[in-house]
């Protein structure tokens, strides 16, 4: 019996308690047929929703997986947020189509933080951030490759502790992975932007 089906049952029941002298009897077991088809041992996720064995356990509790996804968010905003920012102050004849190719970059960060914002939602969590700073760093290219190298890094290791965390649960594995591929593409431009200037990027 469904989550839809208790509450039909369990209003018919009280419906009917509203006669004259029910009888005791048939509220009494009716009301054990519903707590008998009531499947209480099944995992479920936090607003009880759905049933997380469908789509494989996690290795941790999902207190600590939301947790993780959370400071992933955060460091997903934070690349979003450097982008742009590196592009506003970058300068030299190939400005311009740096500054197109590193927004681009920037919108694409701030869709996997939507997908993972919203993996948080699903999961019963809030993802609520605060306070997103961009690393400080000189005004020339080659300082600015070298944080969003580092950004990209970090993001990537998060990703890796996400897949850990996922253990059997598909879902969040697979998209843990689509976005570490997304991060590396990014780290592969910025080696190559990068080849020509003294930065030493991971």
């Amino acid at each position: 019996m469904n989550l839809s089906e208790v509450s039909t049952e369990l209003i018919r029941i009280a419906s009917s308690l509203g006669e004259k002298a029910p009888d005791r009897s048939i509220v009494k077991a009716d009301l054990s047929t519903v707590l008998d088809n009531l499947d209480v041992d099944k995992p479920r996720t936090a607003q009880g929703l759905q049933d997380e064995s469908q789509e494989g356990e996690f290795v941790a509790p999902v207190g600590q997986v939301i947790a993780h996804l959370s400071k992933w968010l955060t460091a997903k905003y934070r690349i979003d947020a450097s982008y742009r920012s590196y592009a506003d102050r970058v300068k030299g004849p190939w400005r311009d189509a740096l500054v197109e190719h590193w927004y681009t970059h920037a919108k694409q960060e701030r869709k996997q933080a939507y997908d993972i914002a919203m993996k948080i939602v699903a999961l019963g969590g809030d993802p609520m951030q605060t306070i997103i700073d961009v690393p400080p760093a000189p005004a020339n290219l080659g300082a600015f490759c070298a944080q969003l190298a580092q950004l990209e890094l970090s993001a990537i290791k998060n990703g890796r502790i996400t897949i850990q965390l996922a253990g059997e649960n598909a879902p969040l594995r697979v998209l843990a992975e689509q976005v570490i591929y997304t991060d590396a593409q990014h780290l592969d431009d910025l080696r190559r932007m990068c080849a020509s200037f003294d930065t030493v990027i991971g």
